[in-house]
């Protein structure tokens, strides 16, 4: 009987654990989510205003370099900004799902089987992966 509780107070635990780390990967996602999409709608607003300025220019016989310049330097920077974020998505579900008892290859992300000394996808040797 004592067994039988055992087993059911450790479900239960698991249960709250998933619970509790799901939860908190939502609500991170939800926030990085909502910055990509603050830095989208700014990279798509400085594309179009690169889109005007150049055609006002074509229609001016004007050619100003430093300030198309200028504006794709913005957009490089946005565009970096977008990929950083991209890269804490990923990495906020690693965390939560190593969080939750998986493993994964440092090398290509796939998930790793209980035990495995080698990757079953790239090959590499196995290293744990470290909580942050």
């Amino acid at each position: 009987m004592v067994d039988i509780l055992d087993k059911v107070k450790q479900r239960i635990d698991k249960g709250v654990t998933v619970v509790s780390v799901k939860s908190k990967e939502m609500m991170e996602v939800a926030k990085i989510k909502n910055q990509l999409s603050v830095l989208r709608n700014q990279q798509e607003n400085v594309l179009s205003g690169l889109g005007e300025l150049v055609y006002q220019m074509y229609l001016q016989n004007t050619f100003n370099e430093e300030k198309i310049r200028n504006k794709c330097e913005v957009i490089a920077l946005l565009a970096s900004q977008i990929q950083e974020k991209e890269g804490d998505l990923k990495e906020l579900h690693l965390r939560a799902e190593v969080a939750l008892g998986k493993s994964f290859c440092t090398t290509c992300d796939s998930e790793l089987p209980v035990g495995a000394m080698y990757c079953s996808r790239c090959g590499e040797k196995i290293a744990e992966y470290e909580k942050p």
